[in-house]
C-alpha cells in the first residue's frame, strides 16, 4: 500500500512540475511563432513574382517582377528575355500596391469590359505567385484591368518599360 501511495504520489508532483515548465514553454512557443510569422512574412516577400501578361494572335507581351529582378519578353516562345535587377524602392512600390489586395479572391475579379473576346482587345492577366501558391485573375482587356489591381498592373507595366528603355 505505501508502494502504490509512494508511485501515486510521484506521479503527481511530476504532473506538476511538468505543468510548470509547460506554461514558461508556451510564453516561449508564442515569441517564437511571432519571430517565425515575421521571417515567413520576409520570406514569402523574397519568394513572390508578379506577372502580367497580354497577347493576341500576333502580339505578346509578358513581364515578371520579383524582389531581386525584373524579366520581360515578346517573345511567346521565351527564347529572347531581357532582365534587369529591381530597385528596392521599386519593390517596395510594387508591394504597396498590393497590399489592398486580397491574393485569394484574385480569381474572382470581372473584368469592367471584354473587348478581347471579339478582338477588340488583347487578353491579358496578372499571376502572383507566393512560395508554391498561384493566384491568378481571369482574363482581361489590355489596358483596362479590374479597378482593384489597376495600380499594381500600372506598375508592373511601367517597370517592364523601364527594363525595355535599358
Amino acid at each position: 500500500m505505501k508502494l502504490l501511495f509512494s508511485l501515486l504520489a510521484i506521479l503527481m508532483l511530476s504532473k506538476e512540475c511538468e505543468n510548470k515548465n509547460t506554461s514558461s514553454a508556451s510564453e516561449e512557443v508564442n515569441t517564437t511563432e511571432q519571430s517565425q510569422k515575421m521571417a515567413s512574412m520576409e520570406k514569402a516577400q523574397n519568394e513572390m513574382t508578379i506577372t502580367y501578361e497580354a497577347s493576341t494572335r500576333g502580339y505578346f507581351h509578358k513581364v515578371w517582377v520579383t524582389k531581386d529582378t525584373i524579366r520581360t519578353t515578346t517573345d511567346r516562345y521565351m527564347k529572347s528575355i531581357e532582365g534587369y535587377p529591381c530597385p528596392e524602392k521599386d519593390w517596395e512600390e510594387l508591394m504597396e500596391a498590393m497590399k489592398d489586395i486580397k491574393l485569394t479572391s484574385l480569381s474572382e475579379l470581372e473584368p469592367p469590359s471584354k473587348a478581347f473576346q471579339y478582338d477588340g482587345a488583347a487578353m491579358a492577366s496578372l499571376k502572383v505567385q507566393d512560395g508554391d501558391v498561384i493566384y491568378a485573375t481571369p482574363i482581361f482587356d489590355n489596358g483596362n484591368p479590374p479597378k482593384s489591381i489597376a495600380a499594381v498592373v500600372k506598375k508592373v507595366l511601367s517597370l517592364g518599360e523601364m527594363v525595355e528603355k535599358q
